[in-house]
């Protein structure tokens, strides 16, 4: 596995996490 690709793995969970909470905050505070 290359750097690159573990780094653009890192990226898109760190993404996905983020929306996840952030839509679970928003949804719970809404």
């Amino acid at each position: 596995m290359s750097l690159k690709k573990k780094l653009g793995m890192g990226v898109a969970s760190a993404a996905l996490g983020l929306s996840l909470i952030g839509g679970g905050t928003f949804a719970f505070f809404s």
